[in-house]
């Protein structure tokens, strides 16, 4: 085990995910203390997650660049969405479950179509002998929004569906 680097409750608050510097994503069940769901895919710590709405899938982001997607009923890895050039600091789902917000400190806020990764992954058998092939994120890139020099450092989608993003300017 390593140091703890994010934390974040499961919708339905039985469970928390964590993601470390030993580049782990773990689920433990909150009653009992025990972890039910190792997820490694990562190159990097993990420095955020965020569950999907209904409590299907749980995203991380690392020092990796890369946002990895996880179907909690089975512990696999379904897609991996490439496109920040550095550490991702934020995800954030949207109310209605449809969006995926990614916020890095390469300056760029990234947003995904999420429902349409979950109707590709609908007609896909999964089960626990079959691990399903890893989607690549390049279909599901809806917009990306660069600031000149701001970091993302937090993102927060409000209950109007109002996406806030957080950064700090750096000063050349």
């Amino acid at each position: 085990l390593s140091d703890v680097d994010c934390c974040v409750f499961h919708p339905n608050s039985n469970y928390v995910a964590t993601g470390s510097s030993d580049r782990t994503v773990r689920l433990w069940d909150v009653l009992t203390g025990n972890h039910v769901r190792l997820m490694t895919g990562h190159k990097g710590p993990i420095h955020s997650l965020a569950f999907s709405i209904d409590g299907r899938y749980l995203a991380s982001g690392a020092s990796d660049n890369r946002v990895l997607i996880w179907d909690l009923a089975h512990g696999h890895l379904i897609a991996s969405l490439d496109g920040h050039t550095s550490t991702i600091h934020s995800l954030c789902f949207s109310r209605d479950g449809t969006v995926l917000a990614t916020g890095a400190l390469d300056y760029n806020l990234k947003l995904w179509d999420f429902s349409k990764l979950c109707e590709d992954l609908s007609g896909e058998n999964v089960n626990v002998s079959h691990n399903p092939d890893v989607r690549s994120g390049d279909g599901y890139l809806l917009r990306t929004f660069p600031t000149k020099q701001s970091p993302f450092i937090t993102l927060h989608f409000t209950r109007r569906n109002l996406l806030y993003g957080v950064g700090m300017f750096e000063a050349s």
